[in-house]
């Protein structure tokens, strides 16, 4: 029996569908019949359902969130993705606090470093929580269910999982590509212009990456070998999207928030940020849900920032950010909501 859970599955719109209401209705109503459908006669889970929007510009979000979050609303989404064009701190600041089913999500550029600044700390300001709810991508947004940098390239519907068990058995890879290629057929068959799957081996909480590295690696994740076990993971994913329709990142995710083992280590400070921002460099698609003390110096998160720039040229991958500002001190813990409790680490280490 299938370990493989649909952590979200997602309906990529177009300019085309936002025209009008009636088309934009249309779209997301389809999309939620054929979810009910696919969930009802096949043996996956899916834990979140999803709708992303091609780039709007800061003058056309308010109109397209009045109509598209209301359609979510009435058809069961659980989030909605829009990524922006221009935008500016206090729209993306007052958006997220008006609409909670809302993501969002900007392009780093250079110069705009003070601009990125001053949006993550306004957003903290509102609330911290809001903070989990925006990005910034370095280098092209990619068509993809994870949130919140994402965006739509085309019309059709993606999916990311959930299934760091089928990477612990000790099962041949090539049932493993069974199974997705099973999955994709299925998919294929429930909804219209279903573009693919991202790979991506992402963790929720006692389901963890880490403590899979941990395994691979035979160490305590962030020593010696921590490194060589994620590179091995993302071959292993690699050699997958050789086989499956594939998008997105489809890359290991270490997002602090959203894995026990790396709160654990974080707790006892053997995890630190120094580790979420190096292993960037190699084999993770960003540093994701990271909390520090809002009282970091804007030095520490323009550094971040162009640290983050330079991997991208490295990598020539898009990569993203997802970092909250919290009224608590390093060692303290703070509530994220569904993400439950989760360490305050320093970023000066």
């Amino acid at each position: 029996m299938t370990s493989i859970d649909i952590r979200a599955v997602a309906l990529h719109l177009i300019e085309e569908d936002l025209a009008s209401r009636d088309k934009a209705e249309q779209a997301i109503t389809g999309f939620a019949e054929s979810t009910d459908t696919f969930t009802k006669t096949r043996s996956y889970k899916v834990l979140s359902r999803r709708v992303v929007l091609p780039p709007v510009s800061r003058r056309e979000l308010e109109r397209s969130l009045h109509v598209v979050v209301e359609l979510a609303e009435n058809a069961s989404i659980n989030y909605v993705g829009v990524p922006l064009t221009d935008w500016d701190p206090a729209t993306v600041a007052e958006a997220l606090q008006e609409y909670p089913k809302l993501f969002l999500s900007v392009e780093y550029a250079p110069g705009q470093d003070q601009k990125i600044v001053g949006v993550l700390r306004q957003i903290s300001g509102k609330s911290y929580l809001l903070a989990t709810h925006f990005a910034v991508s370095f280098g092209p947004r990619l068509q993809t269910p994870y949130f919140p940098a994402t965006q739509s390239v085309k019309r059709g519907v993606t999916m990311s999982l959930l299934y760091v068990e089928e990477f612990r058995r000790e099962a041949p890879s090539d049932q493993l590509v069974a199974e997705l290629l099973e999955l994709q057929k299925q998919a294929e068959e429930s909804f219209d212009n279903f573009t693919g799957i991202d790979l991506s081996l992402s963790p929720w909480m006692d389901r963890s990456v880490a403590s899979l590295i941990e395994e691979v690696s035979g160490v305590t994740f962030t020593l010696p070998g921590t490194v060589a076990a994620i590179r091995e993971l993302n071959a292993r994913l690699e050699t997958l999207t050789s086989h499956v329709r594939a998008t997105g990142f489809n890359e290991v995710m270490l997002p602090l928030a959203e894995d026990n083992r790396l709160k654990e280590l974080a707790r006892t400070g053997q995890l630190r940020f120094s580790h979420l921002l190096n292993y960037t460099t190699y084999c993770v698609a960003g540093l994701d849900m990271v909390v520090i003390p809002e009282t970091s110096e804007d030095a520490v998160l323009l550094g971040t920032l162009r640290d983050l720039w330079s991997v991208h040229q490295l990598k020539r991958k898009s990569i993203g950010l997802r970092l909250i500002l919290a009224p608590a001190d390093e060692g303290e813990e703070i509530d994220l909501g569904m993400f439950g409790k989760t360490p305050v680490i320093s970023p000066l280490l």
